[in-house]
């Protein structure tokens, strides 16, 4: 993120802040401070939103550390006083940490993004000035994964060379977060150029050299920027000579190991995406090489090489690596060389793309004596000046987009008339929070929590001491996250997508698990792959929208899960339904991502993984032959590398009633261990009664104490038989709104003597009708998931299976088609 500010911005427009047209991101809004950040119009930065360029993520998505490394969480931090089990929202975060004084005083505001504002700030003491990003708590809350994702870039980029934005400091309030990066004066890099008297060929290739030195840093610390264009390029101050700055760090990734952390997420500028980002074929630092030779292509010409009348043919001009050196009119000035190089730069096949430190091998970047075509109308022979073409061809494409944006804007105005209520409301939440922050003023309000003075010198930061810090800026923002629950932003969604409207209060989802939990316990002949596929393609046309597909697990451990590939590859993947899969290891997860290489397709074969493990050690050590400690730092790894390459995450904590090995399990326990799983980046936990003893009380009990610290939307509920559905409605009643349940009462675990097996699915559907929640199902099952249909395929498979079906509805539901038929038979005699 590295955010940075140009103080000659003017503040965006609201609908540039929303238009999803020109970004992309399925990370979820994929960074962690930036997709909630975005971009601002004017230049600055790490967080202004640019024209045309708006995520659409997640992120998303992605994310963290290639390896095993120092994370954030890894960090000791502090403890904080236990919390209630509801927490009313005016509870003041003083009582988690101490007021600081006041260091810093804020000014106007330089610009806003999406989801934030940036303000100038200046350091009370020293008098510096900065660019202050002002985050809402409340619009971020569902993001942990996009704060981490941005830390752990930061702490590798930050004070470490000249041409990159630094971050300085941060503290929070009752209700903000503010960061304090690099205020950049001297504005976008093409403005600058604009601005001068002349420009020449070998200014363009000083600027490259400069800023390909730094992407070669970049690279070399293991980052790929993914978001490089003249927008994203500043210059410190105004002077002649001042140093030209990389920022906007919010769709970066850490990929060190990029054979094994290949990144096939859809995000960018589209004009300045490589092809195998739009093929999803997987990308990596070569993006930024290709990148580059876009905007060399811009410096020379004053226009993009991929220009086109539409998006999509703009994509597949990039895909084709269709592009010219024409009009000549605008080319007749530059050299052969230039030409070479961008030539070089822009090669289609990533494998063939120079890295940063080949591309500054290159002649034009390496020769001392400068390449240029000679100006004719000089007589001593010196090089053409290039600034009337460029200002030329800049200006007519300014013209030919606002002429074009005319047409879209009355376009989008009409679909808007028409559009979801909910979208209206996202959009005025968010512009009321941000205009909250934007009048907060620091000398009324107190300090919750503050890093630290700002150094004077902030190239000589011990790096240690920013790690700690960033492990700080983490620990407050979710804590402050779990009291600000006024506005909640939907957990059940596809990494990358813009955010919709809140969850309406009792919609409930219902997760599937039958075809892998169900049928991992099934005893006697291995079940074919051919039936998993039949089950799964029926329970998606019957309305279900969240399935589980099968697991990465070895058939020697689990022997009914064998053929999960094939599984995957074999059935109907409808629309707007995830298949997830459960991944125990980093094995797992390997042979995964290495069945999606093999086989792209649109839409993939799953986005979606699961990970686990229990809230005892006895029940890890039977399980997965480790304690939970190391259980989850195996996690780490496995999450990290999922949300890198796209795929949601899932998180189950096994036992949390009762033991089979240990008897009644420490709920404490078990709010540590589901805490762990949504730090490392699950959208959700699944909190299991795996051995089904737990009683309503018990429920009750043990979400009072998990709600201290997560908010009670990211959590789901999994029961097995007995008291079930009577639990789920005290899950209820304490908000949980998510439950696993399985067709036909599937299910078991082949390491928890006495797991009995699933609520049945039909049972959940049955005791939920005609109350005051709705079961959301896809339009197979007519907006909901249709119970006739789940009963007939509860029947099937168990049948096929040789098992007793053991839904008491289903078979109420049979009792009752049985009669009917009979009064039927009789009616016709």
């Amino acid at each position: 993120m590295g955010t940075s500010q140009s103080r000659t911005s003017s503040e965006g427009s609201s609908s540039k802040t929303i238009d999803r047209l020109k970004r992309y991101s399925r990370a979820d809004l994929k960074s962690p401070l930036k997709a909630a950040f975005g971009r601002h119009k004017g230049g600055a930065g790490e967080n202004g939103t640019s024209d045309g360029a708006t995520t659409t993520s997640d992120y998303e998505t992605p994310i963290y550390e290639a390896k095993p490394q120092q994370h954030p969480q890894q960090t000791p931090l502090p403890q904080t006083a236990s919390m209630p089990a509801t927490v009313p929202c005016q509870i003041s975060f003083s009582s988690f940490c101490s007021l600081a004084p006041r260091q810093y005083r804020t000014g106007k505001t330089l610009g806003s993004g999406t989801y934030a504002i940036v303000k100038e700030a200046i350091h009370v003491e020293t008098g510096k000035y900065f660019a202050c990003k002002v985050i809402n708590k409340r619009l971020m809350e569902g993001r942990e994964h996009m704060v981490r994702n941005e830390i752990a870039v930061l702490k590798r980029v930050s004070s470490g060379h000249r041409n990159i934005v630094t971050l300085h400091d941060y503290f929070e309030t009752a209700h903000n977060l503010y960061l304090c990066f690099d205020l950049c004066t001297g504005g976008e890099l093409f403005d600058r150029i604009c601005a001068k008297g002349n420009y020449y060929e070998a200014d363009a290739a000083s600027l490259i050299r400069t800023i390909f030195i730094a992407v070669r840093y970049i690279h070399d610390s293991g980052i790929v920027h993914r978001d490089l264009k003249p927008e994203n390029l500043l210059f410190r101050t105004p002077a002649e000579e001042a140093d030209i700055m990389i920022a906007d760090f919010g769709l970066s990734r850490i990929m060190e190991e990029e054979k094994l952390n290949q990144l096939t997420e859809i995000c960018g500028t589209p004009g300045y995406m490589a092809p195998e980002i739009f093929k999803k074929t997987g990308h990596g630092k070569p993006v930024d090489v290709w990148a580059m030779g876009v905007i060399t292509y811009f410096l020379l010409a004053g226009y993009t090489p991929f220009d086109r009348d539409n998006q999509q043919q703009e994509m597949e001009a990039i895909i084709a690596g269709d592009y010219k050196f024409e009009p000549e009119e605008y080319w007749q000035n530059v050299s052969e060389t230039a030409k070479d190089f961008v030539r070089t730069c822009l090669t289609v096949d990533p494998l063939k793309r120079p890295t940063a430190a080949e591309a500054l091998q290159h002649k034009w970047l390496a020769d001392d004596k400068p390449h240029f075509v000679p100006d004719p109308t000089r007589e001593d022979g010196g090089p053409a000046d290039l600034l009337p073409n460029v200002k030329k061809a800049f200006n007519a494409k300014q013209l030919w987009r606002k002429a074009t944006s005319t047409i879209k804007a009355v376009n989008r105005m009409a679909l808007l008339a028409h559009a979801d209520t909910g979208i209206a409301q996202m959009r005025e939440n968010l512009d009321k929070y941000k205009e909250e922050s934007r009048r907060e003023n620091l000398e009324t309000v107190d300090i919750t929590y503050q890093a630290g003075t700002v150094h004077k010198d902030s190239s000589t930061k011990d790096s240690e001491d920013l790690s700690n810090k960033m492990a700080r800026i983490y620990f407050c923002f979710v804590s402050q996250l779990t009291i600000n629950r006024a506005y909640k932003l939907p957990g059940r969604r596809r990494y990358g997508s813009i955010p919709g409207s809140p969850p309406k209060r009792n919609e409930v989802n219902i997760v599937e698990v039958g075809p892998r939990d169900g049928l991992q316990n099934e005893k006697g002949a291995i079940i074919p792959v051919d039936v998993k596929i039949d089950l799964i393609n029926r329970l998606a046309r019957a309305g279900v929208t969240n399935v589980e597909a099968g697991s990465f697990v070895s058939p020697k451990w689990v022997p009914q899960m064998a053929g999960t590939p094939d599984v995957l590859k074999g059935i109907d993947r409808l629309p707007n339904v995830h298949y997830a899969v459960l991944v125990p290891n980093q094995k797992g997860l390997e042979d995964l991502l290495a069945l999606l290489e093999q086989n792209p397709a649109s839409p993939p074969l799953t986005d979606e993984v699961s990970v686990f493990t229990g809230a005892t050690d006895a029940f890890s050590k039977a399980n997965t032959n480790c304690t939970v400690a190391e259980s989850l730092e195996r996690l780490r790894v496995v999450t990290r590398t999922a949300l890198d390459r796209g795929l949601r995450v899932r998180g189950y904590v096994s036992v949390v009633i009762v033991c089979p090995f240990s008897g009644r399990v420490d709920y404490r326990r078990v709010r540590e261990v589901a805490k762990e799983l949504i730090d490392m980046g699950c959208y959700e936990v699944s909190l299991g009664d795996t051995v089904g003893q737990g009683r309503p009380h018990d429920i009750a009990e043990m979400l009072e104490e998990v709600k201290k610290d997560i908010p009670v939307s990211k959590l789901a509920f999994h029961d097995t038989y007995g008291t079930a559905v009577a639990n789920i409605f005290a899950a209820l009643e304490h908000g949980v709104r998510t439950f696993d349940s399985s067709v036909g009462g599937l299910g078991g675990c082949p390491y928890s003597p006495g797991a009995t097996g699933n609520v049945a699915t039909e049972d959940v559907l049955y005791a939920l009708q005609e109350s005051k929640y709705h079961v959301v199902g896809s339009s197979y099952g007519g907006g909901t998931i249709d119970l006739e249909k789940i009963s007939d395929i509860g029947w099937w498979i168990s049948e096929r299976l040789g098992r007793e079906n053991i839904s008491r509805v289903s078979r109420a539901i049979r009792a009752r088609r049985k009669r009917e038929e009979e009064k039927r038979l009789k009616s016709k005699l």
